[in-house]
């Protein structure tokens, strides 16, 4: 009988069709992940944000094979860090024009590409953490990091500073407050590298992301993210 059941149980085992891969493009129902044909879809990953240099992960040379170790090891998401000061590190042109980066978009775009012609989906994510370098890391472009002279001090690292370090507080307070720079509010500016403007003329650079991978390739995309980790200032460090 012992036997007879065994026999049973590994038949089944063997003949049990695989799970088909997920097929895009993803959509929710509910709490849940559902592809194409409403299946619901488990996303199983790892960050992947290049926080310093060029801020392009294939710089750290991410390639074909990585991507396929990862379907291969039953992981089939990745996020997918844009750091802002790697998108646009300059001040917009004298009529407001945003001085993007593209060259920076395509090379994520590459990135995405790669990873989806191995079934890997992504989550683009507007990566950062601690505002800049000059509060030890990395995110917003120096020419809109205003801190008003305030200190970064004390420097005790991630994540500490969020809670003790005055100038980078002073820079969250700016920029929740949509201080000017150079013409334009620091979260106009924001949202217009990360949504565009209402103007069909000015597309994001999450779009052009969106256009490099799906004209050349496949694109598997879980959605994106505006801000990481948003912060808000002490009110003791807040202007009245």
């Amino acid at each position: 009988m012992k036997r007879a059941l065994g026999i049973l149980l590994a038949s089944l085992f063997f003949a049990a069709p695989a799970a088909a891969a997920p097929k895009p493009p993803l959509d929710h129902e509910g709490r849940w992940f559902t592809d194409q044909r409403g299946r619901v879809v488990i996303l199983r990953g790892f960050n992947m944000v290049y926080k310093v240099g060029s801020y392009r992960p294939e710089d750290t040379g991410f390639g074909r094979d990585d991507a396929r170790f990862l379907r291969r090891h039953g992981f089939n998401s990745i996020r997918l860090g844009i750091i802002y000061a790697g998108l646009e590190p300059n001040p917009p042109a004298a009529d407001g024009t945003p001085d993007y980066r593209r060259g920076y978009i395509r090379s994520i775009a590459r990135t995405e590409r790669v990873l989806a012609r191995s079934g890997v989906y992504t989550l683009l994510d507007f990566h950062q953490d601690l505002y800049n370098e000059r509060f030890q890391g990395e995110g917003w472009p120096d020419w809109q990091t205003i801190d008003d002279g305030v200190p970064s001090e004390p420097q005790l690292g991630f994540p500490t500073n969020y809670l003790v370090n005055a100038g980078l507080q002073r820079a969250f307070d700016n920029f929740w407050a949509n201080t000017p720079i150079e013409g334009r509010g620091l979260q106009e500016a924001y949202a217009a590298a990360c949504v565009g403007s209402p103007s069909s003329s000015n597309a994001s650079p999450m779009s052009w992301a969106t256009t490099c991978s799906t004209s050349r390739g496949p694109a598997r995309r879980s959605g994106p993210r505006a801000v990481r980790r948003p912060v808000a200032a002490p009110a003791s460090t807040r202007r009245p």
